[in-house]
């Protein structure tokens, strides 16, 4: 039975997704440093049940379309405050980086900034003035979503159990 998006290595038991942005949306998916195509481990192998790989594919199609929809909404050079952290959530998630990646990390340590490049690429920089002469076909992302992103890389995450345990 061949599942569509399913990417699998004859090398490894392991399985992941695959599949590529519209074309539509390629150019401005690089200018916000998002790669295509999409591919991420679906934690599951070759001996896994096909509903159980299907559910995981489908559960990446959905994430795949939250970031079709925040590669459409976001405009390059502006982001409002409002909706920066929306979209700073959008971006580590398309970045594959998790929010609060930062936490108890010394900023001395090669692994912060390590983490930093995953979460923003060439946009680590960005306020450097050599980074046009660097990068000249780049543009820069709004200082509000940079801000968000780095906000979001030291916040920890907060499950809405323990959220409802706190207003009880």
């Amino acid at each position: 039975m061949e599942i569509k998006y399913l990417k699998y290595d004859k090398n490894t038991e392991w399985l992941a997704y695959q599949r590529k942005l519209p074309i539509a949306l390629l150019d401005k998916a690089k200018q916000l440093s998002i790669k295509s195509p999409l591919v991420w481990p679906l934690g599951l192998t070759k001996a896994d049940s096909p509903a159980k790989i299907a559910t995981a594919i489908d559960a990446c199609n959905e994430r795949r379309e939250g970031i079709i929809r925040f590669i459409e909404s976001t405009s390059v050079s502006a982001v409002t405050k409002a909706d920066a952290y929306q979209k700073a959530k959008a971006w580590l998630e398309a970045r594959g980086v998790k929010q609060g990646s930062l936490l108890d990390v010394d900023p001395m340590n090669p692994e912060f900034d390590g983490i930093l490049d995953e979460a923003l690429g060439i946009h680590t920089h960005q306020h450097r003035p050599e980074w046009d002469r660097v990068h000249p076909d780049a543009n820069r992302l709004p200082d509000a979503l940079v801000s968000a992103v780095q906000q979001l890389l030291i916040t920890p995450t907060v499950r809405l159990q323990s959220m409802k345990d706190q207003r009880a």
